[in-house]
């Protein structure tokens, strides 16, 4: 999973198009929940993606000094 995840070919690609590329090679039980897992715990996707992920709440005016 590593060697494909951190190929300069794919990108660190998501759990589904990752999914999609393993399954042409390989099968094993569970394998959907390893690879979301596996994707989760990337740490260059996590500082990547972490940003939209939160919202952020509305703007509010500051008060002007006199």
């Amino acid at each position: 999973m590593q060697e494909i995840h951190d190929s300069p070919m794919t990108g660190h690609p998501g759990h589904e198009i990752m999914y999609n590329i393993i399954t042409q090679e390989f099968y094993w039980p569970d394998m959907s929940k390893d690879i979301h897992q596996f994707v989760h715990n990337c740490d260059h996707c996590g500082s990547v993606t972490a940003w939209h992920e939160h919202q952020k709440g509305m703007l509010k005016p500051l008060p002007v000094p006199d």
